[in-house]
């Protein structure tokens, strides 16, 4: 009879002995799932959430059209986007503050129809996050002459990179009155109609091209001189303007750009129509600088004669050409074209009738 209880007492031993392994076995999981529900709360506390609010419709040229929002997290740069045939390019940022909070005013200075988001880049754990696009219209602002013709200097289309600013300078030697004045307002003409972006450095003696050679350390060079100096101004020339192009570091384009203006031309300052002004010949040769050719039309401004009643601001074949060679094209193929370096220049404007 003890025999028989002990056997059946070590029986039982034996079947008790896997579920006590089982149950042990089964507190890793509990642990492994509250893991998961922790790695569930720090995703969902790293997730970017914004809200912006973007101008929509038609809005004048310069004018104020702020783009407010929120965006979670700390500080947070935010980067304004527009779409381009080559998809996003930035065109201005700023940084929220510590109510997280940002307000930066659209590119209104860019005459166009621009599809535009805010886009947030990553920040720590913080993931990177984009609104809505949103369509804003910016017109020129005038009534444009002319036909829709409009020429390259280079036949590839050779043009500046518009993910970079452009740096100029200018020569102010034997600048005529209001002379420096004008040019800056006509980069921003330009800009206006390009979407290309300038940024001002300051004077320099360098006078970009001299005795028929191309030479200057900024993007971009502009200065007046005369016949001995620049042999280009010869024959009642009245201004030159190109570019050399070549590889830029992001691409095949147009590396830098030069003006230079006869500086004994006898024009009437600023802008006005029905004379003939610095302003037609500022702006003509700054369009040959961005890759522009002359046309035949005489309503556009890229005739190869300043007309005293003829148009004080681009045409339409002058903007249509502008805006090929702006910042809708979006940045430059990384690589691209391998052509050889080579300098493109027109030098026939003259004063017509």
């Amino acid at each position: 009879m003890r025999r028989l209880l002990l056997v059946v007492l070590t029986t039982l031993g034996l079947l008790l002995a896997p579920l006590t392994t089982v149950t042990a076995s089964a507190a890793p999981e509990k642990d492994a799932s509250a893991k998961d529900k922790s790695d569930d709360a720090v995703s969902a506390a790293a997730k970017t959430r914004i809200r912006a609010h973007i101008p929509r419709g038609r809005h004048r040229l310069g004018s104020r059209a702020p783009i407010t929002g929120h965006v979670s997290g700390p500080r947070r740069i935010v980067k304004i986007q527009v779409r381009t045939q080559r998809g996003f390019i930035v065109l201005g940022k700023t940084r929220t503050n510590k109510r997280h909070k940002f307000r930066i005013n659209a590119p209104t200075w860019w005459a166009a129809t621009q599809k535009l988001r805010v886009f947030v880049p990553r920040h720590g754990r913080f993931a990177p996050q984009v609104s809505r696009v949103r369509v804003m219209n910016v017109p020129i602002g005038y009534r444009p002459r002319g036909n829709k013709a409009f020429g390259y200097l280079d036949t590839r289309a050779t043009r500046w990179n518009p993910c970079r600013i452009i740096t100029y300078r200018i020569n102010p030697r034997r600048a005529p009155r209001h002379g420096i004045k004008d040019i800056h307002r006509g980069i921003r003409k330009l800009s206006n109609a390009t979407g290309l972006r300038f940024r001002y450095l300051g004077r320099t003696k360098e006078l970009p091209v001299h005795k028929n050679k191309v030479h200057f350390r900024s993007d971009m060079v502009l200065g007046y001189g005369n016949a001995r100096l620049v042999p280009q101004l010869r024959g009642g020339v009245i201004g030159i303007g190109g570019f050399t192009r070549g590889n830029t570091g992001a691409g095949f384009g147009i590396t830098s750009g030069f003006v230079v203006f006869d500086a004994k031309a006898r024009l009437r300052p600023g802008y006005a129509g029905g004379r003939a002004t610095w302003g037609k010949v500022i702006l003509h040769e700054l369009a040959h600088s961005v890759g522009l050719a002359h046309v035949n039309n005489r309503k556009n401004l890229m005739y190869p004669a300043i007309l005293r009643a003829g148009p004080s601001r681009y045409g339409r074949g002058d903007l249509r050409g502008l805006r090929a060679m702006g910042a809708k094209r979006g940045c430059l193929p990384r690589g691209g074209s391998r052509l050889e370096e080579k300098t493109f220049m027109d030098s026939d404007l003259r004063i017509g009738k």
